[in-house]
């Protein structure tokens, strides 16, 4: 069983990291914001999301949803929402305090979920996939983005007693097979080098990311339908 302690402890890093990084974090999350459309092949006006109603798991101040205003609808969840509100700026998305292995929502709500380096930071991965496929409608698709390794189980174990803000270090067949067990169908899905954080060659950021590509750092990017 996952360590509920381990979990909060990630929870405690991920809060530290985002107040005392925080105008770095949002330069480095607007980048993403940037690459986001073009990790997933979407148009980069969002014409996607027109008119849906769509949900964020993990949903940070800088997070993707809140740059998507052609959608009808949008809803944040995460956990720290409380402690980072003063950091969300107008016009961000209706943020709700909570988990994303408990989502307080009706089911079939959403046509569009996206859930972007979230699921290796949650208790349960597998319960959040079910929740998602609950309130998602029977049309909807989630879109997905999460790291994983292309290293041995032990060595990745390893790894989480190092990079406490991450409790899970998650393979590439570990997310396939989270898929397939909470009933999602793949219609697309791309595994690529993390983009490089454009750092000087002297910096520890750049040395980190090239150590970590070394080791088989990827990010998996999916998109994904539910039960019919």
């Amino acid at each position: 069983m996952f360590s509920d302690i381990k979990w909060k402890a990630a929870q405690l890093e991920e809060d530290r990291e985002k107040w005392e990084f925080a105008d770095k974090l949002e330069q480095e999350e607007g980048k993403w914001q940037a690459h986001f459309p073009r990790a997933f092949g979407f148009d980069t006006d969002y014409s996607l999301f027109k008119g849906k109603c769509i949900l964020e798991i993990g949903c940070s101040p800088y997070a993707v949803i809140h740059d998507i205003t052609q959608a009808e609808k949008r809803v944040g969840i995460d956990p720290l929402y409380y402690s980072w509100r003063k950091l969300y700026r107008s016009g961000s998305a209706n943020m709700v305090q909570g988990y994303g292995e408990h989502l307080p929502f009706k089911n079939g709500s959403f046509q569009c979920v996206i859930c972007i380096n979230t699921l290796d930071h949650t208790r349960e991965p597998s319960l959040v996939l079910s929740e998602v496929n609950r309130v998602m409608r029977t049309d909807g698709i989630l879109i997905l983005s999460v790291q994983v390794w292309a290293l041995p189980k032990l060595i990745r174990q390893i790894l989480g007693k190092v990079d406490r803000a991450h409790p899970h270090h998650l393979s590439k067949q570990e997310v396939f097979s989270l898929f397939k067990d909470s009933g999602f169908s793949l219609d697309w899905y791309d595994i690529r080098g993390i983009p490089h954080p454009k750092s000087s060659l002297l910096k520890l950021a750049t040395l980190k990311w090239l150590f970590l590509r070394l080791i088989g750092w990827k990010q998996f990017n999916i998109i994904a339908r539910g039960r019919e």
